[in-house]
Order: structure tokens, then sequence, then C-alpha cells
């Protein structure tokens, strides 16, 4: 993922000068690496490439596909420091094929970033907006985002047919299944509203029926 960064780096410890085909930004962390000076924005990149955190959360945004704009607003991130990382560090484009990033997150060595990005994948950029940034996801992405719940939970939810009646797995997987009614219940109420509309999610799962107990499934829904 940092071919181009580490081109630079070996071009340095082999005494080579800058070839022409050398980019703005190889340009720039060449002139980092040797003399130690950048512009500002190329700077802010160089450092949050050493800083583990501020790596994970910036690569997280950018494989998962989150607009350079929204990271702006959400961290204060340059636009220019953001192609600049993605150009040396991080550019999702050298993936050639989806299981490429699939195995990518599984053999990657840091729990943290691991973590992170494979959420960031599997649930949505805004996964990370909202832990990092309190950005709640408007619109569309929170019915999304409950779709995701819904079918994760039922899944999970299956894991009861695989294991024994009184296991911890079955218990847990009993409490998916809640969870699963609960989120076809909140993606019911969404496709009655306006997708225009912003949707209080934390409204839509904690509420209430008519009666004023969370709903039950008919014995025939039971399966």
């Amino acid at each position: 993922m940092d071919s181009i960064a580490k081109r630079v780096e070996s071009d340095i410890r082999s005494g080579v000068k800058p070839a022409d085909d050398y980019t703005e930004a190889m340009l720039a962390y060449w002139q980092y690496c040797t003399s130690g000076s950048a512009t500002q924005d190329c700077k802010i990149a160089f450092d949050i490439r050493k800083d583990e955190t501020q790596r994970e959360i910036l690569e997280a945004l950018i494989l998962s596909g989150c607009p350079d704009d929204d990271i702006q607003e959400a961290f204060r991130v340059p636009l220019s420091s953001i192609r600049t990382y993605r150009e040396l560090f991080f550019d999702p484009a050298r993936f050639p094929t989806r299981l490429s990033v699939i195995s990518y997150l599984e053999h990657y060595p840091n729990e943290f970033g691991r973590s992170l990005k494979m959420r960031a994948m599997n649930i949505g950029y805004e996964y990370v907006l909202y832990t990092y940034a309190n950005i709640m996801p408007k619109t569309k992405a929170q019915k999304e985002l409950v779709e995701r719940m819904f079918m994760t939970s039922a899944y999970k939810a299956m894991n009861i047919n695989f294991c024994g009646i009184t296991s911890a797995t079955a218990k847990q997987a009993l409490e998916h299944g809640k969870l699963m009614l609960k989120a076809y219940e909140a993606l019911q109420k969404l496709g009655n509203d306006d997708l225009d509309a912003s949707y209080d999610l934390s409204r839509i799962l904690l509420s209430k029926n008519d009666s004023g107990e969370a709903p039950r499934p008919a014995p025939e829904e039971i399966i």
C-alpha cells in the first residue's frame, strides 16, 4: 500500500536523485526525508503517517470510500493532505480485487487498525465518523445501517441451529434474534418515512408499540 513512499525511501538510501516521473507528492516526501522541510499540508500527511491512531482512522476512512470533503469537515485535515497521504502511503486503488482487500484485512498485523478497518468496510465509513467525530449518519445511510443490523443479527441468530439449546452461543443467538426483530420493526417505520428526512434511529430503535411494550412475534412467526 505504501510502495510509492518506499520507492522514495529506497532512492534516498541509494543516493539517487528524484527521477523525472516523480510527482509533487513524491518530491515533497523526498525533500522532507532529506531535509525535514515540508509545506504545512504535506507535514500534516507525514505526521499522520507516524501516529498510529491518526493513521488507522484515516486509512479506515479512505479504505471504506469516505469522501475527502467529509474527512476534511470532520477532522480538519486539508484536502491536499489527504491526497498526498493516499498517493504515498495508502491508495485502495492498488487492490486488484475485493478478495485482495479481504486478505489484507485478515492478515493485518495491527489489532486496532484491523478491527477499525473491518468495521468501516462492513458497516460503512459512517461508523468511523460517528465514533471519532460524533457525526450522525443522515437519511439513506441510517436506513442502510439498520438493514445491515437486521441481516447481521439474522445470521448470528441462525447460529442456534448449530449448537446446543443451552449453550452460551445459543443464548447469544437468542439475543441477536431479539435485535433482529427490533431492526425489522425499525425498517418498517423507516420504509414509511420520507427518504429525504433525517432519521432519528434512537427514537425508532427504542420506541414501543401502541401498548407500551416492545413488539413480540406471533407464535407462527417464531422459527
